[in-house]
């Protein structure tokens, strides 16, 4: 939970509104495994808007409702710790380094994506190696090992 309170803090610190999108309503599969989860997810809540954030409750997947809010411009950044709201076509998004060097930010942005090759059949494979140890530089370089991920070059 201190991760969570440092969290807001920082987010409080920044010249910017701050909206945190939660998952919609669990499936009752999901409901079942993850009973600590929704006990988190309503503290956070509750933290939220202690710290005067907006609180947003996704109809479904809330990494595909930020994206969606991203790309319709309702919010200018999106700030994940996966790159998970890449598949869903966000296009500025912020992810945090890791815990040791909490002040540097990675930034990703869609048209430099797009303007690199990279297509939509190549963004699950470039997530999933970007959320891992390879990070943006060595995912790049397998992506374009494998060419029918990446678009014709022109």
């Amino acid at each position: 939970m201190a991760v969570i309170l440092k969290l807001c803090i920082q987010l409080l610190g920044l010249p910017t509104e701050t909206v945190m999108v939660f998952d919609g309503a669990p499936t009752p599969r999901q409901q079942k495994a993850t009973a600590r989860s929704l006990e988190i997810m309503h503290f956070m809540k509750s933290l939220a808007e202690a710290f005067g954030f907006m609180v947003h409750n996704a109809p479904a997947d809330g990494q595909a409702e930020l994206a969606y809010l991203n790309i319709e411009n309702m919010v200018n950044v999106v700030f994940a710790v996966d790159s998970g709201v890449v598949l869903f076509g966000a296009r500025l998004i912020v992810r945090s380094v890791g815990a040791k060097n909490r002040d540097t930010v990675t930034v990703y942005r869609r048209k430099d994506m797009e303007a690199m090759g990279l297509r939509q059949a190549g963004l699950p494979a470039f997530a999933l190696l970007c959320g891992s140890q390879y990070g943006p530089k060595a995912s790049w370089s397998l992506l374009l090992q494998r060419p029918w991920m990446l678009t014709p070059s022109s």
